[in-house]
């Protein structure tokens, strides 16, 4: 079932006609970039006659998203700039209907999309005074699976600040090194390397993705069908692009932590776990906790060939005994740290690594490092 998409502009006029349930997936796409501002124009979404099809883009000055839909034909030249909120709703229910066909058009001032009897009209712009969009970056990408960079991605974004206002740890490191590419993030109290490994030849690459920039380029790799990814930048600017998807996102102006300096080389006790087991301990830790506390986990050995694990509130007590070779130990962890670093791998048992009871702790599995700091309990 496709769509009739006409866009009319006064100095110039383009119609496309494009899959309706391509439209509105490329609606929803932008939609995320866009948002509300001061500045009116960057809450709304350009749209334009592309060499490829109908392209829609939207823009917050420091990211950039522009879909291309493919199309079935083509012609004229033009563009405009609209708010879409109301189109998304209208895509929505074109997108259901028996009715396929659906014509934009944008005359005057006005953009009009009309299915079957229905019609919604909107006050539109000129892309003439949309704010200019990043050019495509040129030069030899880096090639990536889509499902590698999405788990990267995804996983680094949980350990990554929320603080804006802490650029520098507000964001995700990826960098390639050693036939690998790391992903790497922080919020100060722990830290996360993730690995993919990429042997062969390959760019050097290192970029610092601000935490917005890489949940829109999550979004765009979970619209996409691509098997691989592009990846590209410049001295400010980092491209993501897969298939008729592209985001531009500027790059974090700050320096990384030395994270190298921060991952422990050296550790008194590695004690391996069986992974079920210390998720089922953190996750009991959370559900008894009743007051402000933090959920720690205690985990303590007198060297007697098992490890216990403890949690405690006000509401009562819980402990579990696992057989273990160790030496005699005390640690305590936040139980939602932990948590985390254990859903980063798929091996049945977890190593953690430990020293004393105010140093780091390492969880290490097939596919990652994560840098904890103990608790005082």
């Amino acid at each position: 079932m496709t769509a009739a998409v006409d866009l009319k502009v006064e100095y110039a006029t383009f119609s496309a006609e494009v899959d309706a349930r391509e439209l509105l997936a490329a609606i929803k796409l932008v939609l995320g970039t866009a948002r509300p501002s001061a500045m009116e124009v960057i809450s709304r979404v350009f749209v334009e006659q592309g060499e490829h099809g109908l392209v829609l883009a939207s823009t917050d000055l420091l990211n950039s998203t522009r879909v291309t839909v493919p199309r079935l034909s083509l012609s004229g030249a033009g563009s405009a700039h609209v708010h879409v909120a109301g189109l998304l709703s209208f895509a929505q229910v074109a997108a259901r209907s028996d009715d396929g066909a659906v014509t934009l058009s944008f005359e005057r001032g006005t953009l009009t999309m009309a299915f079957g009897r229905r019609k919604l009209r909107c006050f539109a712009g000129y892309g003439e005074d949309y704010p200019t969009l990043p050019g495509r970056l040129k030069g030899e990408p880096l090639e990536i699976e889509r499902r590698a960079l999405i788990g990267l991605l995804t996983d680094a974004l949980k350990f990554a600040s929320k603080d804006d206002t802490r650029p520098h740890l507000n964001g995700v490191l990826l960098r390639r090194v050693d036939g690998a590419l790391h992903a790497v993030a922080t919020d100060g109290a722990r830290l996360v390397k993730l690995t993919h490994e990429m042997p062969g030849a390959a760019p050097a690459f290192e970029a610092l993705l601000p935490y917005k920039g890489v949940s829109l380029w999550v979004r765009a790799l979970k619209a996409s069908r691509m098997d691989e990814v592009e990846l590209r930048r410049s001295l400010s600017i980092v491209e993501l692009r897969t298939g008729l998807r592209e985001v531009a996102t500027k790059l974090i102006d700050a320096t990384f932590p030395p994270y190298e300096h921060v991952i422990p080389t050296r550790w008194d006790h590695e004690i391996t776990l069986p992974r079920d087991v210390l998720t089922d301990a953190a996750r009991l830790a959370i559900a008894m906790r009743t007051d402000d506390c933090e959920r720690a986990l205690k985990l303590r050995s007198s060297g007697d060939g098992t490890v216990t694990l403890i949690s405690h509130s006000s509401e009562g007590e819980f402990e579990e005994t696992v057989d273990c070779d160790s030496l005699a130990f005390r640690v305590a962890v936040k139980a939602k740290f932990l948590l985390d670093a254990l859903a980063l791998g798929r091996d049945p048992r977890a190593s953690l690594r430990i020293s004393g009871e105010l140093d780091p702790i390492t969880i290490v599995n097939e596919r990652a490092s994560a840098v904890v700091m103990p608790m005082r309990v």
